[in-house]
């Protein structure tokens, strides 16, 4: 289960590994990036609703988040990805354009190369995060 992009190649660059338990300093990935250009159509990885967007920095608003709670109540976190549909249990299906791409390389130039990427999240009703690539 995966967000339908251009193509869905895991990040790996002088940044980081954006497969999901990859080392983050002290704590630990707990999603997937999926590398894209920006501006490319993200689609919805399920049916469900658009219960929230957000902010995925909290002093930077230049970012988005977009999350889909499925059938289960699954949540579904899209990241750096620029809504295009409203939220507030706004229905969709599996494989509707939801959003495009953001250039999240330009926030962490500073560091070193970073791909431009989305970041995906499924967290379940137990709030555990859950390995996109392994569902």
């Amino acid at each position: 289960m995966r967000p339908r992009i251009v193509a869905p190649i895991i990040r790996v660059d002088e940044m980081g590994d954006g497969h999901f338990g990859s080392s983050r300093g002290d704590r630990t990935h707990k999603g997937v990036d999926y590398i894209c250009r920006p501006t490319d159509y993200v689609y919805a990885p399920c049916d469900g609703i658009i219960g929230r967007h957000g902010f995925p920095y909290a002093n930077d608003e230049k970012y988005r988040l977009i999350e889909i709670i499925d059938n289960r109540g699954w949540r579904h976190r899209l990241m750096y990805v620029a809504p295009i549909l409203s939220a507030g249990n706004r229905v969709v299906r599996e494989q509707t354009i939801i959003g495009t791409a953001q250039d999240v390389s330009l926030k962490y130039r500073r560091g070193g190369l970073m791909h431009p990427h989305i970041h995906y999240e499924i967290i379940d009703l137990n709030g555990e995060y859950l390995d996109v690539d392994k569902l």
